[in-house]
């Protein structure tokens, strides 16, 4: 089964960015940033599906989730997109790590240079980091995590029933038994 591409975005009415302007909140350096990135990522991937602003309960929001049908099990990958804490967005990341298979932080390419002395805090926790060069639409991997290491069967599961019922994936529910 093929998945149609694109991205859509969860949260449309609710979030915490609504306690910014309307203005300053579609105009923001880090939205810009954003969804730079969602373009780039999603023009490089040709099968599968992007999400932004995907929430799994007591695990926080992902700024994009990508999601591809494989023959044997979802591939779920998260990304949690920071111009300048990384240290918070790592934290962030690793939340997103307990339903998904891969999780990245994505950073301005300067800013992840600097953080590759740091890369043993991503193996220690297994998150992957990207940098990304928001005017040339390019990114570099720096780091990927392992794969096959699932953290929270539990959490995945509640990931794939809200994206069942939200997106109406019903491809997922046969994975979503084998994992409760």
């Amino acid at each position: 089964m093929t998945m149609k591409k694109g991205v859509k975005k969860l949260h449309s009415a609710t979030g915490p960015w609504l306690n910014f302007p309307n203005s300053d909140r579609l105009k923001s350096p880090e939205v810009v940033f954003t969804k730079r990135f969602i373009n780039t990522y999603r023009n490089t991937h040709s099968d599968g599906m992007g999400i932004r602003e995907f929430s799994v309960s007591g695990l926080g929001i992902a700024d994009f989730l990508w999601i591809e049908n494989k023959q044997c099990s979802p591939r779920i990958v998260a990304f949690e997109l920071k111009l300048k804490n990384w240290q918070q967005g790592l934290a962030q990341a690793y939340r997103y790590s307990f339903f998904s298979d891969e999780s990245y932080l994505v950073v301005p390419d300067k800013l992840a240079q600097s953080i590759l002395p740091h890369l043993n805090h991503f193996d220690e926790i297994n998150i992957g980091l990207i940098g990304f060069e928001e005017d040339a639409r390019n990114y570099t991997n720096y780091r990927s995590p392992k794969t096959g290491r699932l953290v929270s069967p539990v959490a995945r599961a509640r990931a794939i029933k809200s994206l069942i019922s939200n997106y109406n994936l019903g491809f997922l529910a046969k994975y979503c038994d084998s994992l409760s």
